[in-house]
């Protein structure tokens, strides 16, 4: 991916960032040294998105 030089959404400090998207189109810029922690917050994220809408409708056939 391409990198600007702008401040990372996560330290706060200015360096070459990477923009990563979530599912819901949110853009987050994150340095090379919050890469890690930035995908397991999206994995974790996009994940909880996912499974939203099954867990509605289990609680929909419960009621």
């Amino acid at each position: 991916m391409k990198k600007t030089f702008s401040h990372c959404d996560w330290c706060k400090k200015l360096a070459f960032v990477e923009k990563l998207t979530y599912m819901d189109g949110y853009v987050n810029c994150c340095c090379d040294s919050c890469k890690q922690t930035a995908l397991l917050d999206i994995k974790r994220y996009n994940h909880e998105e996912s499974v939203t809408p099954q867990k509605e409708m289990l609680k929909r056939q419960h009621a």
